[in-house]
């Protein structure tokens, strides 16, 4: 999150530091089921659903990112 914060809030005209990121579906015991490596990414969007503190929902968290490879 820290990553994606600074990247949002850099001055448009400094270079983006792009980092490999590691995705890995889990099964219900934790155990991967599948892993993807994305290389040089970095945030393009990120947005968070709405919370409401007198219901009893989850809040979902979206980031979009681009990559080389």
């Amino acid at each position: 999150a820290t990553w994606c914060q600074s990247v949002f809030e850099s001055d448009r005209g400094k270079a983006v530091k792009t980092k490999h990121i590691m995705l890995n579906l889990l099964d219900e015991s934790g155990l991967p089921l599948m892993c993807w490596t994305f290389l040089n990414a970095y945030p393009i969007r990120w947005e968070m659903s709405g919370f409401d503190s007198m219901q009893n929902q989850i809040v979902v968290e979206q980031v979009e990112f681009v990559y080389r490879r």
